[in-house]
């Protein structure tokens, strides 16, 4: 399966904050490119842009930008518990370019 990207999420029993401009989607498939070739370049391309979020983004912070999740922590709940990183994936090896 290709990978075509993700974000960073805090999900909790009574809503859940996308932090949508958190994101680590690789670049779509190119034309010249065979599906493993895709599947390959797009995992290593996600990966390293997941690698370089994690450690130059505060997620936290940007997540305590949403009156929800602060008033979450406020309550004295674990917010990092709630932290979830998404993946999408694509398999449709049938796309035709």
């Amino acid at each position: 399966m290709a990978v075509i990207g993700g974000q960073v999420q805090y999900v909790f029993p009574d809503g859940t904050c996308e932090l949508y401009w958190l994101s680590y989607d690789p670049d779509g498939r190119r034309r010249e490119e065979n599906w493993p070739a895709y599947c390959n370049r797009s995992a290593d391309e996600c990966m390293s842009k997941f690698q370089s979020l994690i450690a130059t983004v505060a997620i936290e912070k940007e997540a305590l930008g949403f009156e929800f999740v602060k008033a979450k922590k406020e309550e004295g709940v674990n917010i990092q518990q709630h932290e979830v990183f998404i993946l999408y994936f694509d398999d449709s090896e049938t796309d035709v370019y």
